[in-house]
């Protein structure tokens, strides 16, 4: 399965009960997920909480996907992990979400991805990417 597999039908199928679909929802459109961070085989977020700041894990495989959440909820899918998806969903369809893939060593295929880009496509990915990096959001705010 690869991340543009998931979509608002497959959060909808995912999850096991209406109610914390719904409130995965209100926690997505609320901004309660932080540090979204996307790789080839997983998707990893920390999101809000009553009491705590949760972190969520969804591993892609290729029947599908499995994911935790470091909450206390018992049943199988959290409406922590539904607002994570619902964010992946949301970051890809703004072209904010960073997918991380692999590139030449000498960085032509970057470069040459970069150059193409406008300045708000760039400043729109640096954006997205700075939620999941927070480390790099305090170097740019520093200078």
């Amino acid at each position: 399965m690869d991340t543009e597999d998931i979509t608002e039908e497959f959060v909808r199928d995912f999850t096991d009960d209406d109610i914390v679909l719904s409130r995965g929802i209100d926690y997505f459109r609320r901004g309660m997920v932080k540090e979204l961070v996307v790789e080839p085989d997983r998707i990893m977020a920390k999101v809000g909480g009553k009491d705590d700041l949760y972190q969520v894990t969804v591993r892609l495989g290729e029947e599908g996907i499995d994911a935790d959440c470091t909450c206390p909820y018992k049943g199988f899918t959290c409406k922590h992990i539904v607002a994570v998806l619902h964010k992946l969903i949301d970051a890809r369809h703004a072209r904010v979400g960073v997918e991380v893939e692999r590139v030449e060593e000498d960085g032509s295929e970057i470069d040459s991805a970069l150059n193409e880009m406008t300045k708000e496509e760039l400043i729109a990915i640096i954006k997205g990417y700075l939620d999941a990096h927070s480390e790099l959001k305090r170097k740019i705010l520093t200078k």
